[in-house]
């Protein structure tokens, strides 16, 4: 009635391969080479319920999950310059951004959080931080169930991952209000602060900060989905 399967596996990887950074002296910025050492832990698991078994009907259900952390544990040579980046001690390609935390309500300004955890209207590049989120889902997996009638044949499956971040490139270009006399922007941007509507998350369209939501988490968005196939 029941069969199954469940596989835990480490393992780790050296010499990576990646950039460097390097002297622009050489015309260059960073060259390719190997540098750093990585781990990968997780488990997989299947399981399937022979539901029903006759000579002309057949039903069987199914789940199987898959879990994944990798994290980097060495680098000759860590570049966090930029804001998808490689750190030690945490997973492969991590968001390294600023906190966005909305809008000031009085002037219309975005807001985010400082290194130190104070609001500012004027982030730098010294302000992100690491997320601890990356694009690489740790969890993966499906369902579903299959049965056949007589020679006819119906498989159902359902696919799912969690646990992934993405930064949404074509929401944060819609959002842009100065794009608005060549491009269609997204209608949110009806909500934009005014004197008259102060209690809204999207910025005055005239905010002299726009376009620093660019290294913040202000577009990053969750990957979670599940799709009957």
């Amino acid at each position: 009635f029941l069969t199954g399967s469940l596989d835990a596996y480490y393992k780790k990887t050296k010499n990576l391969f990646n950039g460097i950074n390097i002297s622009a002296v050489t015309g260059e910025y960073t060259i390719n080479g190997n540098n750093g050492e990585m781990e990968n832990k997780g488990a997989e698991a299947l399981l399937r319920f022979n539901i029903l078994r006759d000579k002309k009907f057949n039903l069987s259900a199914f789940v199987n999950g898959a879990y994944n952390r990798n994290k980097i544990v060495a680098m000759d040579v860590q570049d966090l310059t930029d804001d998808n980046v490689n750190a030690v001690g945490g997973v492969m390609n991590q968001w390294h951004l600023y906190k966005y935390v909305g809008v000031n309500s009085e002037t219309g300004e975005q807001q985010f959080l400082d290194r130190n955890g104070n609001i500012t209207e004027e982030p730098t590049a010294d302000d992100r931080v690491l997320t601890g989120k990356t694009a690489i889902a740790p969890w993966a997996g499906g369902f579903g169930f299959n049965a056949d009638y007589n020679g006819f044949f119906l498989d159902v499956l359902f696919s799912f991952q969690a646990g992934g971040w993405s930064y949404d490139n074509i929401y944060s270009w819609l959002m842009d209000p100065t794009a608005s006399n060549q491009y269609n922007v997204s209608n949110h941007l009806l909500d934009a602060w005014t004197p008259e509507n102060r209690n809204t998350n999207v910025a005055s369209v005239t905010a002299y900060n726009l376009g620093t939501e660019g290294s913040s988490d202000r577009f990053l968005s969750k990957t979670d989905f599940i799709r009957l196939k």
